[in-house]
């Protein structure tokens, strides 16, 4: 077994038949040889079932495939296989290529599944420089935090009426780790040329800025384990997937746009959340409303699954039974208050210091009233009731916006 992960973490359910997404590159060839020695040892009660999509854009491709043949053969493992034209898809579809081979890829996953007629689940081998790399692509973008996320179980959507399991037992591991093990166990595998090329972003990140940060000390299963400290491993995983429960858009997308366009950019984030298109039409239902509403520049429409308001320059989406809206647990001692937000939050408390949650009425040190702080902020409305607030004879010092996603914001009392 490889250092670091237990039985549990790779099967946390052993009635589920694992399907292992297998490109032949190190990753996916470790994840074969980890399922291969747990189903012989007795671990899983259905043999798992090797994976392998030639995308066509690589003469060695179809090498790659016959490698994953091999690898089944010797492993004792079933085996799917099938080969797609990815540029030909990405140009239907308008994806990139990334996008287009990502959702090929969990389609044959979902279809294989149903052919199999049992409870399953896919199983990818994304690990910590996996994430690493997509948290520097985020920032790049400009993602918020919360953004950051990546948990080792999901329900994501293919379409409005599909989604798959799917499972990343590799995450607190690093390449670094697998590559070690690999070496160790005699584990052949194929080398992926595209990988050393700096045409792709995420390359050249891998090559130059990945690097030097651990040149610093970072460590990208340290990360993965900082950000996800809630999550455990195991048959709860599987049985409550956490899912992406807000998201944050530049209000320009809505500025000058068509019915059409503003459908197009939600529908595309509520999938993102999990949840269906929205409804109506330019002049009427809810589209009607936001179309209404985005002419003065102001949103704040609520549905039963989800809301969506504005703030400052930009737009917020959140799940209406997103944890983000629920008020964090506040514990404290004599030296400080300590919040369970994303993580856990620590902040200095004064003598006389309490955590409160808005009121009406409320002021700062400064003397001004919070809620005017709130705007001035681009705090959204719904974050408003659930910020923690410290709070020292009756006026807010201190707005812990972090533990929501947004600024922290001190006052100085007035002389």
């Amino acid at each position: 077994m490889l250092p670091g992960l237990t039985a549990t973490d790779l099967v946390p359910d052993r009635t589920l038949v694992y399907i292992v997404g297998c490109s032949g590159g190190l990753d996916s060839a470790v994840l074969a040889h980890l399922y291969s020695e747990l189903f012989h040892a007795g671990e899983l009660d259905e043999s798992p079932v090797l994976f392998h999509l030639d995308h066509g854009l690589r003469l060695s491709s179809a090498r790659d495939a016959r490698f994953v043949e091999r690898l089944a053969a010797t492993l004792g493992l079933p085996l799917y296989s099938d080969r797609i034209r990815l540029r030909v898809l990405a140009h239907r579809g308008g994806f990139n290529l990334e996008e287009a081979g990502r959702l090929a890829r969990y389609r044959r996953m979902l279809r294989i599944g149903r052919q199999i007629g049992l409870p399953f689940v896919g199983v990818t081998a994304h690990h910590a420089d996996d994430y690493a790399e997509s948290v520097l692509l985020k920032m790049i973008r400009g993602a918020t935090d919360r953004a950051f996320l990546m948990p080792s179980f999901i329900e994501l959507p293919l379409s409005r009426k599909e989604t798959i399991p799917l499972f990343r037992p590799l995450l607190k591991m690093t390449r670094s780790d697998l590559k070690r093990y690999a070496k160790e166990q005699g584990i052949a595998y194929r080398e992926d040329p595209t990988n050393r090329s700096d045409e792709y972003r995420r390359n050249r990140l891998r090559h130059t800025v990945v690097p030097a940060l651990k040149d610093e000390g970072w460590e990208p299963g340290a990360l993965w384990r900082r950000l996800h400290a809630g999550e455990r491993f195991g048959r709860t995983t599987l049985a409550a997937a956490p899912t992406i429960e807000h998201l944050v858009l530049p209000f320009a997308l809505f500025e000058g746009a068509s019915a059409g366009e503003v459908k197009h950019v939600l529908d595309r984030a509520l999938l993102r959340l999990a949840l269906k298109p929205v409804q109506g039409s330019a002049d009427s239902g809810v589209l009607g409303e936001i179309m209404r509403q985005s002419l003065s520049g102001r949103l704040s429409v609520q549905t039963k699954d989800w809301i969506l308001c504005s703030a400052g320059d930009a737009i917020w989406i959140f799940r209406s039974d997103a944890e983000l809206l629920k008020r964090p647990a506040c514990t404290e001692d004599e030296r400080e208050f300590m919040i369970q937000g994303l993580r856990i939050f620590r902040y200095a408390k004064g003598e006389r210091q309490t955590i409160a949650f808005f009121e009406p009425g409320m002021r700062t040190t400064t003397g001004k009233k919070l809620k005017e702080i709130f705007l001035r902020e681009a705090i959204p409305l719904p974050l408003r009731s659930v910020v923690p607030l410290i709070v020292e004879h009756g006026q807010v010092v201190r707005i812990c916006g972090a533990v929501v996603g947004v600024k922290d914001v001190r006052f100085d009392r007035q002389p």
